[in-house]
């Protein structure tokens, strides 16, 4: 590759993550009379959420659904399964609203360790580069991006609800080669999921590097020299891609 013109993030485990989950639904819940273990919300919600995800990708767009609806049947689930007493179907519906509201909020997000001292180095020393986001995300990213103050830091954000495809689909990171007129192989994307996104990008032709601390040397699927095990390396990689002098600008 002679240069490098494009990077785009991922978002959740690679910027930020959720707060904990069993303790925000726990406390929500509360708020509305009924008494939810944190520890039982929180060790049921992945296995909740991955069930939800395979029966309706992409927050259930194109089969019907709404994210709003996706995501309170999520709550519903989590909480029927571990509620002392029955939720009626209007109390249900109270707290997942208030829930999918509040998400849009920081007070859920934190940002990942200089995830933000990197974003303002890559901006400063990459002026040349455009910057970009391809998330398997529903609209509320923009409320949070705005809330946390990061939406300087992209040209662009994509989401998967509204693009209608979701990561690995090639199309979803075709769209951002297309929203500032790059080939792949100028581009590099950085996240933290094997599949959707290294291997998504990859298969389009993009760069890419994976934000993991897991040990991937039996991995055949990953080129470990493509793997960050903190953020603030990716400007010490960056360079590996042939990204040449003449586009670092620190001025």
């Amino acid at each position: 590759m002679n240069h490098l013109k494009l990077i785009t993030f991922d978002v959740t485990n690679t910027i930020l993550k959720f707060r904990d989950v069993g303790r925000i639904y726990s406390n929500a819940a509360r708020l509305f009379g009924i008494q939810v273990s944190a520890d039982a919300v929180r060790s049921s919600f992945r296995d909740v959420w991955l069930t939800q995800e395979k029966l309706y990708p992409n927050f259930g767009v194109g089969r019907g659904m709404t994210p709003k609806q996706w995501w309170r049947d999520v709550v519903s689930a989590c909480l029927l399964k571990n509620a002392s007493v029955d939720i009626d179907e209007q109390k249900m519906k109270d707290i997942a609203d208030y829930l999918y509201q509040r998400y849009m909020d920081e007070c859920c997000w934190d940002l990942l360790p200089y995830s933000r001292e990197t974003l303002d180095n890559l901006r400063r020393n990459y002026k040349h580069l455009r910057f970009g986001v391809i998330s398997n995300f529903d609209e509320r990213l923009f409320d949070i991006f705005e809330t946390m103050d990061l939406m300087r830091y992209f040209d662009f954000v994509i989401i998967s609800t509204q693009a209608n495809c979701y990561k690995p689909d090639p199309e979803i990171f075709r769209m951002a080669l297309s929203k500032v007129g790059v080939a792949a192989h100028e581009a590099l994307h950085i996240g933290d999921h094997i599949v959707k996104d290294y291997l998504g990008a990859l298969n389009v032709g993009m760069n890419a590097f994976l934000l993991t601390q897991r040990d991937l040397s039996g991995d055949n699927r990953v080129n470990t020299k493509h793997v960050l095990k903190d953020i603030r390396n990716i400007e010490q990689n960056i360079s590996a891609l042939g990204l040449h002098k003449k586009f670092v600008c620190s001025e």
